[in-house]
């Protein structure tokens, strides 16, 4: 598989979480919304990543290795604090929003409505700032037809 492909495997998959996680929120599961808007906004750092042609490191926290590349730096200060603050926020919600807190508190019991849409709001921001990126660039988000 080339970088191409897993990008846009990934690129897929990221959008397809985000669509399942809308699908949480109107049934108040608001650490579902959570968990999956992590894992949208994680796959779609590996999408870049992966476009940029690196060897994508297997672990979740990785709005400091994006955050370092040369087109992330090139982006207005505004645009690339938002992108680091989100990627940072939903990296340190992955393990309480599955497992739930080190208290034993359940996921079910540490999230509200207002977390959960920000959580969203932060992944849907990741992806569509990953796919500007990668149009800039000249990179295709899509997959061509065959």
């Amino acid at each position: 598989m080339t970088n191409h492909e897993l990008m846009w495997a990934w690129l897929e998959e990221a959008e397809h979480r985000l669509i399942e996680a809308r699908t949480w929120l109107e049934q108040a599961w608001y650490h579902r919304v959570v968990c999956l808007s992590q894992e949208s906004c994680e796959l779609a750092q590996k999408a870049l990543l992966a476009f940029y042609g690196m060897d994508v490191p297997k672990e979740h926290h990785l709005h400091k290795l994006v955050g370092q590349q040369p087109p992330v730096r090139q982006l207005p200060r505004q645009v690339q604090r938002r992108l680091f603050q989100s990627g940072q926020a939903l990296s340190r919600d992955r393990i309480p929003s599955f497992y739930g807190a080190p208290d034993g508190t359940p996921p079910q019991a540490l999230y509200d409505a207002k977390r959960a849409q920000e959580a969203l709001e932060q992944a849907h921001f990741v992806i569509e700032t990953v796919k500007a990126l990668i149009e800039a660039a000249g990179g295709q988000t899509r997959r061509p037809e065959e």
